[in-house]
């Protein structure tokens, strides 16, 4: 039997921005996605590309998440 193998065909960076906060207090919160990133990227390096993009953002970044898409199956 064949082993399979993964490759993620794509990845993207979603940035969570503090745009300000409701009457309540509760954070409204803005997202800038970055797409192509490659698979192969290191979370390291997507952390200080979020907080070197944060430096020059308007707003502050609260949040950050990976999102891998297009999973290619070699089989």
């Amino acid at each position: 039997m064949d082993m399979a193998s993964f490759a993620h065909a794509r990845s993207s960076l979603q940035l969570y921005l503090l745009l300000g906060n409701d009457p309540e207090g509760r954070p409204i919160l803005g997202r800038l996605s970055l797409g192509r990133i490659k698979g192969n990227v290191s979370a390291a390096a997507c952390l200080q590309l979020a907080q070197a993009l944060g430096q020059v953002l308007a707003h502050p970044v609260h949040g950050v998440r990976r999102v891998r898409a297009d999973d290619v199956v070699e089989v």
